[in-house]
């Protein structure tokens, strides 16, 4: 059983294990501890996925020599009664200028050198303490000629924040190896790498534990040459999904929801590419999916369904904590709460209740004091022809008036009229010349004025001797402001 992991080195295990888009500034403090606690939990899956599926592995020796950047991964070989054992080599970590340069994940063939030797020369005891002491050597101290180098000033210095070249296992070890045996001619595996480098005010960047990348490709070898390419390439995504899945049990109230959430999602888009590759193969890696899917499928499902509610539960929880409560209103107000105390600004009020009303004195004209300045005037001059217009308008359609009864009131109104018609002309002038509108209007106010002059008129030529027959009544309405008596015939 896994020992209760602190809040801190479950955050750095994630870290690892899910490469989330936020991720730390500087290397992890604890490396050990994390390798360790990853180590610890695949031998766990192992062990699960051993019990749920009845699958068992052969020996394999996976050694990460981590000052050289390489890992060396030694099984035994026998075929055509040759036993003989096969020493692979790979680098365990991409320099930082292959990882920033790759625009999502790296592709990379797996091993990069393997040598086979036999059996019988392997076991000497020579040969082991011979190997086991260049290791141990290599494990612990660095060359500089094998590390990163940067130009500093023309001078060329070592660069810490990148990885050593494995030349040193890669280029002398395997070489030697292959002349006391020969070179092995082993299957490929290509495997899409992910890492990032993140440095944030540190001596040392953040960057994917390499050992992390050892114990994958050498598992995926592993049951590669066991169960074939499908059904190992299927027994190891599923390994991987009982790795997560285990680790989202222990991490459920332990890391935060948004954490929880990604686990989960990567945890999903892993079974749902499963269920993808089972229907593009063939039927015996078929018959190995479903049987995989059936033994592991209870597992994965519960630990989804637990992680699922225990994120409602806690983002209910914090809905609920950041709603703010709104009380029921009362029926009726409290009689204390209709009276408005008024510390600060009451004085105030009562001051200005207290001043006496300030009277004015003249009324204010609406028109603008004379102003010397022409483009004033010229502006007052405009706006008051305009409101005379308006005024002008608004009179006529007051005073629409029938015609008077008698014959006085007919000939005063006639002139009236008459007056009227005449003062509209001169002072509408050219306003409207431009404005078919406004000078529509105009004749509309014309007819209003015209109807009343000639009813005026025909009640006056009515009255009036037909002694001019030949006169308009427009004539005949100025005519009928002279006394009756001048018609009369002599």
């Amino acid at each position: 059983m896994i020992a209760p992991p602190s809040m801190a080195l479950l955050e750095s295990v994630f870290n690892h294990l899910v490469l989330p888009p936020k991720l730390p500034g500087q290397q992890d403090p604890d490396i050990e501890g994390v390798t360790h606690n990853i180590l610890t939990r695949l031998i766990r899956a192992c062990d699960t996925l051993g019990n749920l599926s009845g699958q068992t592995l052969n020996q394999l020796l996976i050694l990460h020599v981590a000052e050289q950047n390489a890992a060396i991964l030694i099984r035994r070989h026998v075929s055509d009664r040759l036993d003989t054992v096969i020493v692979e080599a790979f680098e365990a970590s991409p320099t930082s200028e292959d990882v920033l340069a790759a625009g999502n994940a790296l592709l990379w063939d797996f091993p990069g050198r393997a040598a086979e030797i036999p059996s019988d020369e392997f076991l000497t005891e020579a040969f082991q303490q011979s190997l086991a002491a260049f290791l141990e050597q290599a494990s612990m101290e660095s060359l500089e000629r094998f590390e990163a180098r940067s130009v500093k000033a023309n001078f060329s210095v070592i660069e810490a924040r990148n990885t050593t070249h494995p030349a040193l296992i890669t280029q002398m070890l395997m070489p030697l190896l292959e002349a006391l045996g020969a070179c092995a001619s082993v299957p490929r595996l290509r495997k899409r790498v992910r890492d990032d480098v993140n440095i944030q005010n540190a001596e040392l960047p953040w960057r994917r534990l390499p050992f992390w990348l050892v114990i994958r490709v050498a598992t995926r070898r592993q049951l590669s040459l066991l169960l074939g390419n499908d059904t190992g390439r299927a027994c190891y995504k599923f390994l991987i999904c009982i790795v997560l899945a285990q680790f989202l049990d222990d991490c459920v109230g332990q890391l935060a929801p948004e954490l929880i959430v990604t686990l989960r999602a990567k945890l999903c888009r892993r079974l749902a590419k499963l269920e993808m590759d089972k229907v593009r193969v063939g039927s015996s890696a078929s018959a190995a999916y479903n049987e995989f899917f059936g033994s592991t499928g209870p597992l994965l499902k519960r630990v989804i369904e637990t992680a699922t509610v225990r994120v409602e539960a806690a983002w209910a929880d914090f809905k609920r904590t950041i709603t703010r409560p709104v009380p029921k209103l009362p029926s009726r107000a409290d009689r204390q709460h209709l009276r408005l105390s008024l510390p600060n600004s009451g004085k105030y009020l009562d001051d200005l209740l207290r001043l006496r009303p300030v009277q004015r004195t003249g009324n204010l004209s609406l028109y603008l004091s004379g102003v010397g300045d022409d483009s004033v005037e010229q502006v007052q001059n405009f706006t008051d022809r305009y409101f005379k217009l308006a005024r002008m308008e608004s009179t006529i359609k007051e005073g629409r008036q029938s015609a008077p009864d008698m014959l006085e009131d007919c000939q005063t109104r006639c002139l009236e009229l008459a007056n009227s018609i005449t003062d509209l002309f001169t002072a509408v002038g050219s306003a409207y010349d431009f404005n078919p509108e406004q000078m529509s209007i105009f004749i509309l106010n014309l007819f209003e004025l015209a109807p009343g002059r000639f009813a005026a008129a025909d009640l006056i030529r009515n009255a009036t001797p037909p002694t001019h027959p030949e006169l308009s009544p427009g004539e005949m309405c100025e005519l009928s402001a002279y006394p009756q008596e001048y018609f009369q015939p002599t």
